[in-house]
């Protein structure tokens, strides 16, 4: 018989949730901090109570990510519920909720999901927010009003609760609902604000997480400013040239007396906008630099200012300046170099024109010799004019003189000056120097020489003169660069041949030398004409056949015994004569100076004293004898000259003493004491 194996099958308990429920369930929200309700019954199997045993729940996606929210114990019948508070920090949305009870023992496990699914809808509280403003444009100064509501989404107010008002990003109030769901705020818009276009929004943040944070914008309000624009008082100086910077000045107010910061200013000419703009300091002033164009026209300006930047709406402008632009002018003097005496007239060439080359013609122009003003003159045609000068007739000083023109400047002109690059030489007076032979050997040509200067010795140059020969003829003459004239004289009879020279004028009487003789006679030795004489004998000769003449004619010396009183006057003539004739002319001038001083001190009766100096014995000399004062102070000057410096004196100098003494020779004749 075959054995019979009976098969047991063996099969652990397993759990039946018999219900299982969440509330709030979806789709109905659960707000965070509020409460589920998690309920159900779990048995057996065999239906037999799944008794005091522990059941874990759960919620998220039991197939990702899920968390444990508690564990709680059922009943004796197998029954549960708990309140579970939705935590702070929870996400938002939909989501599973199940029970789970673990495998314990030789019980599997089991899950609520299978056949209890539950979803809620974690949320918030649903509000409504609103919030607007009353005006979309204010000006500093005014008032804005903003102002909303607040509801749950079921219209119940949010009573209590407080609204945020921010504006330009700065909180500027907190406001509570009132009961009917209202709030609202006054901001008053401070003169010390700025301008511009500015945002607001309204702020809700909960006093707990059930509640979401809600920023609800109102519209942007345009902030705009009323100002008054001040210039400065104008500075006293208001004139102007070309390429100048003016600098303009003043200061912006708004309509609450505060200083308009960041405003934008704009420099006007005579009404119209230039380039030149600034903007206002923290204070409200303003400082713009204003170019004057290099092409400016001459003129007067009007400069007035005005606010160019937005936002800003103009009240009033106080204040205008006026600018006057004055162009450089250029004046030029030419004169040709020529000698001239006072009264006589001459021409210059005149040009005046301004910055652009254009001649100004019609105005008056100041001329001075040197720095001395002599006349003004009008000057007809600035592209050139030659305009007629005459020498004052009181003018007294001689010398070489630039001429000075000084335009003093007119309506939108300024004024110039400028300096001749010659010199006219004026001379008050001639000295004729003559400088020919004094004595010719008959038929022998010779050269008639003789130098013109002023008192001052500047050779007077480029005059005509007329050289009268003898009384028989005249020969016009033209004065050298150097004021010498020349003039060849043929070979002429023993005798005496007589010339003067005239200097001619057209405008003041002429000038006449004095009568000029020369000796034509035979003598022995050297014939001393022409430029082969020696200038310094043949003067020294004159003035010793002049002497020997006087003495001769006058004293009756040489006719009987004279007593000189002890002063040898011809050996002292031929001592000054070797001097000179050694070039030794210094001490030829002593020497004749000496001579002279001793011939006083033997008119007189009184010599000079150790004591006394050169200048302190001719004062005393004058007071005693009636010599001519100019030619003695020559003399001395000459003799200091010689004697004190460290120069050569020249011929020309040495000729010029002798000169002088020869012609003060006779009047201190020392052959009789004065009474």
């Amino acid at each position: 018989v075959q054995g019979f194996s009976p098969t047991i099958e063996i099969t652990a308990p397993g759990y039946i949730f018999t219900s299982f429920t969440v509330t709030p369930e979806s789709p109905i929200p659960v707000i965070i901090l509020d409460y589920l309700t998690i309920a159900g019954i779990v048995t057996w199997e065999n239906s037999t109570p799944y008794a005091n045993s522990s059941v874990s729940l759960y919620w998220g996606d039991p197939f990702g990510a899920y968390f444990w929210m508690e564990v709680i114990l059922t009943d004796g019948a197998g029954a549960f519920s708990t309140l579970f508070q939705v935590p702070e920090g929870t996400d938002l949305g939909m989501r599973e909720v199940w029970a789970f009870i673990p495998p314990a023992g030789i019980a599997t496990s089991g899950t609520s999901r299978s056949s209890w699914i539950r979803w809620i809808d974690v949320d918030v509280h649903s509000l409504v927010i609103t919030s607007s403003v009353d005006a979309i444009m204010v000006h500093l100064g005014d008032t804005i009003t903003i102002s909303g509501t607040a509801h749950f989404l079921n219209g119940t107010p949010l009573t209590g609760y407080s609204i945020e008002i921010w504006w330009n990003l700065i909180l500027i109030s907190t406001e509570f609902v009132d009961g009917s769901g209202n709030f609202s705020y006054a901001h008053l818009v401070l003169y010390t604000d700025s301008v511009g276009v500015k945002s607001g929004f309204t702020y809700f943040n909960g006093t707990s997480a059930a509640f979401p944070v809600i920023t609800t914008n109102f519209a942007d309000v345009e902030v705009r400013e009323y100002i008054d624009l001040y210039m400065d008082t104008q500075p006293a100086i208001n004139t102007f040239s070309r390429g100048d910077t003016v600098t303009i000045t003043g200061y912006v107010e708004n309509d609450g007396g505060f200083g308009a910061d960041s405003v934008e200013i704009v420099v006007l000419t005579n009404g119209t906008a230039s380039t030149f703009t600034g903007t206002t300091d923290g204070t409200g002033s303003f400082s713009i630099g204003l170019l004057i164009p290099t092409n400016a026209i001459r003129g007067q300006y009007i400069i007035t200012i005005q606010s160019v930047g937005p936002l800003r709406d103009v009240l009033s402008v106080t204040g205008a300046w006026t600018v006057i632009v004055v162009l450089d002018t250029a004046i030029s003097v030419q004169v040709n170099r020529a000698s001239y005496m006072p009264g006589e007239i001459f021409t210059i060439q005149l040009q005046l024109s301004d910055a652009d080359g254009i001649p100004i013609s019609g105005v008056s122009i100041e001329i001075s010799f040197n720095s001395t003003l002599v006349t003004t003159v009008t000057l007809l045609d600035g592209s050139g004019s030659q305009v007629t000068i005459t020498i004052p007739v009181s003018w007294s000083t001689s010398g070489y003189f630039e001429i000075t023109v000084d335009y003093a400047g007119s309506t939108y002109y300024l004024g110039d000056s400028s300096v001749s690059a010659n010199s006219i030489h004026i001379f008050t007076d001639v000295v004729f120097t003559n400088r020919s032979p004094l004595t010719v050997t008959p038929g022998l040509p010779f050269i008639i020489e003789v130098q013109l200067a002023d008192p001052e010795s500047n050779a007077i140059v480029g005059r005509p003169v007329l050289l009268n020969l003898n009384d028989v003829s005249t020969v016009p003459l033209t004065v050298d660069s150097e004021g010498i004239i020349r003039y060849n004289v043929p070979g002429q009879n023993a005798g005496t041949y007589s010339f003067s020279i005239t200097l001619t004028s057209n405008d003041v009487p002429s000038v006449l030398s004095g009568t000029f003789q020369i000796m034509i006679q035979t003598t022995g030795g050297i014939i001393l004409q022409g430029t082969d004489l020696i200038i310094a004998g043949v003067l020294l000769v004159g003035a010793i056949v002049a002497v020997l003449a006087y003495l001769y004619i006058v004293k009756g010396m040489f006719h009987s015994v004279v007593i000189s009183r002890g002063i040898d006057i011809p050996t002292k003539l031929r001592n000054i004569k070797k001097l000179a004739d050694a070039g030794k002319y210094g001490a030829s001038i002593t020497l004749a100076y000496r001579t002279f001083e001793q011939m006083c001190g033997s008119k007189m009766g009184s010599e000079r004293t150790h004591s006394e100096t050169a200048r302190e014995y001719l004062d005393r000399v004058l007071q005693s004898i009636p010599l001519d004062g100019p030619s003695v102070e020559k003399f001395v000057q000459t003799y200091e000259e010689a004697r004190f410096s460290h120069h050569e004196m020249t011929r020309e100098r040495y000729e010029a003493a002798l000169r002088v003494f020869t012609d003060i020779y006779p009047r201190i004749d020392s052959s009789s004491l004065m009474e």
